[in-house]
């Protein structure tokens, strides 16, 4: 009777302890966001208790930023359904079964993900439509702390200043970010396990080894952030082409509207020289040559292993916008 006393002082005691750190947590972001959302500012890091609706920019499901050099960003992740780290890896753990045997450590993870590579290429195959949907191309960072603290929480954050040395390839492809290029922010729990059912041989090691295996559960809280603008810039220049060109030989019969900040600012003609195609990887190689509507030369940029036509003019059109500036031909 004292041992079963003794445990509901224990049970309810925790309870209460979740029940407190639910109800501390300003109320307005789950009206705003709804639980199970990564909320995303640039401005300041969002307060547990106190929420700051000015800090965000959010519409249509999405968290807007603006990208560029010393870019801050900062998460409040709020828990799917109001539950704490611990009760999601509990059920985690419960319908594992005897998989938890080998149970080595729990963490908590996020991770990042974007929809361009540095260069333009699109990385995102299906972009992520619920909760539940995890990206299947390659996170660009990873943040992992330690579970014990946060057992009991509803709510953690995130502050990328604060991580910039395990996250130089995030802070890197944020500078050369463009307009409507996206990041998905993906927050989970999971543990570590010897997975002896995955033991192998290793050759260079002469011996079995037995990996480690990482299980994650489902998303806990997640967001789409898009890049609205750039402070790069660069970024603020884009083009539409009116006109390819004949032929893939050089000549510069092709036509392109070139605007600042959405406003055509001048006319490129184009032309492009055709190199190879690369057979195995299907890459394409390829020069393009601008020129101002006057006839004046810009200069030829390579195109190198893109996988298609329209991307190696993307690219170089930036090269030639680096050009035109330090000419001091476009303001």
């Amino acid at each position: 009777m004292f041992r079963t006393h003794l445990l509901m002082t224990f049970v309810m005691s925790v309870f209460l302890c979740t029940q407190l750190l639910a109800q501390d947590l300003d109320k307005r972001y789950v009206s705003t966001f709804g639980w199970g959302t990564a909320a995303v500012s640039q401005a300041k890091a969002p307060a547990f208790a106190e929420f700051d609706a000015s800090i965000f920019h959010h519409k249509d499901g999405k968290f807007f930023i603006t990208a560029g050099e010393d870019v801050e960003l900062h998460s409040r992740f709020l828990l799917k359904g109001g539950k704490t780290y611990a009760q999601h890896l509990a059920a985690l753990k419960k319908s594992l079964g005897k998989k938890v045997a080998t149970h080595k450590a729990d963490y908590i993870r996020t991770l990042f993900y974007v929809s361009h590579d540095e260069a333009g290429a699109q990385l995102s195959t299906q972009w992520p439509s619920s909760i539940n949907d995890v990206p299947k191309w390659k996170e660009i960072g990873a943040d992992e702390i330690n579970f014990t603290p946060a057992a009991d929480w509803v709510s953690s954050r995130f502050t990328l200043s604060e991580k910039q040395a395990d996250f130089t390839s995030l802070i890197s492809w944020l500078k050369k970010a463009r307009p409507g290029w996206k990041l998905y922010i993906v927050h989970v729990a999971g543990f570590t396990r010897d997975a002896p059912e995955l033991k192998f041989y290793d050759k260079a090691e002469l011996r079995y080894k037995t990996p480690l295996e990482y299980i994650d559960t489902e998303p806990l809280a997640v967001a789409t952030v898009e890049i609205e603008k750039s402070s790069n810039p660069m970024m603020a220049w884009s083009y539409k082409i009116e006109k390819m060109p004949a032929e893939q030989k050089g000549m510069k019969d092709g036509i392109m509207i070139v605007m600042k900040d959405g406003n055509k600012a001048t006319t490129f003609k184009f032309g492009i020289k055709y190199d190879y195609l690369n057979k195995v990887t299907k890459l394409h190689n390829f020069t393009v040559h601008y020129e101002y509507e006057d006839g004046q030369v810009i200069g030829g940029f390579y195109a190198q292993g893109v996988s298609s036509i329209e991307l190696g003019i993307q690219n170089t059109f930036y090269e030639a916008i680096g050009r035109a500036l330090s000419a001091e031909k476009l303001q």
